[in-house]
């Protein structure tokens, strides 16, 4: 990454209100708390969430360490319950099922059927015991949900504005759970628009009252509604404990953010990322809380979290600029910030907290699920065998759903080797150009990976993803798109697999047509990178730096000058 990107970067995030709450620590860090100690005696329960799934039961490979999956929250759910005991619940904030509004392909439906199968059985196994009604659950029709999650036993909570949550009528307005003796009230809310907050407010209070009234220790809200109108609705709704953000803001949990208005209470704002790479966790301490009575918020740990994450993108960036200056007293400033910057990550490590607040409280974090990580057995058994059924799910669905004819007007796919006879110095340099990138294995040993386009249908045929469908779009040319191929097979068989020269530069049969003159983007801008260059597939939006990754592109006839090239 260039040093005035990284700069600029790390003013964003110095600045930002809220801040990252959570990441993967650093190897030599280890983690920011134990993940689950057994509590001291007390009016304590520990709530575990999720949020933004999206259907996500395993984590995208194309990251140095993939977050995620559904053996990996399994296990952390049962080690919370084996240090908790029956004070565990575990509550999802909505949008489980899909990642985008369009996932509605046929040839897609035998697939995601058994992942939907698979991620709502896990987490029933697991004791959901609420969720909320998100804009991606609906992608194929009410009844492709509900169905699952009334055969699970898992109800829907929330109130809220009919076009946010239909008649109403598939979602409970309040759930009472007894928790080893502890009664912990469930609410939620679903709001598409900032006008529709004060009607929503309006009903979520009057359900807030009633967990009240029916006994509840603690209130908590599944909010539905983009996070500044999840703003709008709860500020300063007395009675109101935490709110968990359902419709993730971004990939990075979130610091707690209080939410107090002018009579000096309010709920606390928790977001845990998305697409289960963390599992979010709130601890609420009840003892000696007068009904009525405020939590406080005990945010030191999340703090903490947030200034580990600045000092490593810090640390990131000084290791780059001392790559770049090798002698010279800028060279010594830059190793004694470095040295500052390993001692004060090397202190946070320790996590020497000050003692428990005494007071009524709830504190929360987000736990990351890294490679390495425990995996619950019958959970990865289950996951093992979806992976192993993927194949055959996806031929059988191919073969039902014929491929629909693009316009006799819309241009084709044709492949590399189209190319090649006239752009050959540049398809030689695409076939050649590969990078080492540092990654993790399987058990979360360092290794080095090496990638390029050239070789990303490789990558899937490794990992034994060339059949899995929600993969394939960004390992091969055109997959799925008007002019090109739209079944597993017909890539391998049509020479489309691998990133090539059209799925930058577009479908080259008008360029071809026009005897090499127009019909292609000459030079694609960050968007379409950004299509497939996006969380999952990496770390983290900021992490993928526009200008640097094309640098890494660029060579003799691609892009750069090549003797008797024919340009486009």
């Amino acid at each position: 990454m260039v040093r005035g990107s990284l700069l600029a970067l790390l003013a964003v995030l110095a600045a930002a209100q809220p801040a990252p709450s959570a990441a993967p620590p650093a190897p030599s860090a280890g983690p920011a708390r134990p993940r689950f100690a057994a509590p001291p005696a007390g009016e304590r329960v520990l709530v575990l969430w999720t949020a933004g799934v999206q259907g996500y039961v395993e984590p995208c490979g194309c990251t140095a360490d993939p977050l995620g999956g559904v053996a990996r929250l399994a296990a952390a759910v049962d080690e919370a319950k084996a240090a908790w005991g029956k004070r565990v619940v575990l509550l999802d904030g909505g949008d489980l099922l899909f990642e985008r509004k369009d996932d509605i392909a046929a040839a897609d439906r035998c697939q995601a059927e058994a992942k939907a199968d698979l991620l709502v059985g896990t987490l029933a196994k697991h004791g959901l015991a609420a969720t909320a009604l998100g804009p991606l659950d609906d992608v194929r029709g009410p009844s492709f949900r509900d169905v699952r999650l009334s055969r699970a036993a898992i109800p829907t909570v929330g109130v809220g504005s009919p076009r946010a949550l239909g008649d109403g009528a598939r979602a409970k307005p309040r759930l009472l759970l007894e928790l080893d003796g502890v009664m912990l009230g469930v609410t939620g809310f679903s709001a598409g628009r900032a006008e529709d907050a004060p009607a929503v407010r309006a009903a979520l209070e009057r359900e807030v009252r009633a967990l009240q009234r029916e006994g509840a220790r603690a209130v908590l809200a599944l909010a539905q509604a983009p996070r500044a109108v999840t703003k709008l609705v709860v500020r300063g709704l007395p009675g109101l404990d935490a709110v968990l953000q359902g419709r993730a803001p971004g990939e990075l949990p979130l610091e707690p953010e209080p939410l107090v208005g002018e009579g000096g209470v309010g709920p606390v704002l928790l977001a845990a990322g998305m697409q289960a790479q963390h599992l979010g966790v709130l601890e609420l301490v009840l003892e000696g809380r007068a009904p009525g009575a405020p939590l406080a918020l005990d945010d030191r740990a999340a703090r903490q979290q947030a200034r580990r994450r600045l000092l490593e993108v810090k640390s990131k960036s000084l290791d780059d600029e001392l790559g770049r200056e090798t002698v010279g007293s800028r060279r010594a400033f830059l190793a004694e910030r470095r040295r500052q910057v390993t001692s004060e990550l090397a202190a946070l490590s320790e996590d020497a907290l000050a003692a428990p607040l005494a007071a009524p409280h709830l504190r929360a974090w987000s736990l990351p699920l890294p490679r390495g990580s425990a995996e619950e057995p019958n959970a990865a058994a289950a996951l093992a065998a979806y992976q192993a059924s993927v194949p055959s799910l996806v031929e059988r669905c191919e073969a039902e759903a014929p491929c629909p004819k693009a316009p006799p007007e819309a241009p084709r796919y044709l492949g590399a080797v189209a190319c090649a006879g006239c752009h050959a110095p540049a398809v030689a340099f695409w076939q050649a150009q590969q990078v080492q990138r540092p990654g993790k294995d399987a058990q979360g040993r360092a290794i080095t990976r090496v990638v390029g386009h050239a070789r990303a249908w490789q990558t899937l045929v490794e990992e034994g993803k060339e059949r899995d469908r929600s993969c394939v779009p960004c390992h091969a040319v055109g997959f799925g798109e008007p002019g090109g191929p739209c079944t597993t097979t017909d890539v391998v068989k049509g020479g489309f697999s691998g990133v090539q020269c059209e799925s930058c530069h577009g479908p080259g049969s008008a360029h071809v047509g026009a005897g090499g003159k127009g019909g292609v983007v000459r030079a694609p801008d960050e968007a379409r990178c950004r299509s497939c260059h996006r969380v999952p597939h990496i770390a983290t939006t900021d992490s993928f730096d526009f200008a640097d990754r094309r640098r890494l592109i660029l060579g003799a006839g691609h892009g750069l000058p090549a003797p008797k090239e024919r340009a486009p």
